[in-house]
């Protein structure tokens, strides 16, 4: 999981939570619990829940910035 908040352009703050793959497949893509610090700005696509709520599912076939550099490489083979 990956949480986070977005700011919307009238300044309300929601808490998202991103869902992601194994800690396992992360780790193997070079992924570490270090890979995002509390504070970062970043960049990411999310499939979000048909039912509304705040959560999704992260589409990594767009790259994962942080700060404004790629974090994580676009790669087609990681939809689930």
């Amino acid at each position: 999981q990956l949480y986070f908040e977005v700011k919307e352009a009238n300044g309300k703050v929601t808490k998202w939570a991103g869902e992601l793959n194994s800690p396992s497949v992360l780790g193997r893509e070079g992924w570490t619990k270090r890979s995002f610090k509390s504070g970062d700005e970043i960049t990411l696509t999310v499939f979000p829940s048909k039912a509304g709520t705040p959560v999704g599912v992260v589409d990594r076939t767009h790259p994962i910035l942080a700060n404004g550099k790629v974090v994580v490489q676009a790669n087609s083979r990681n939809v689930d």
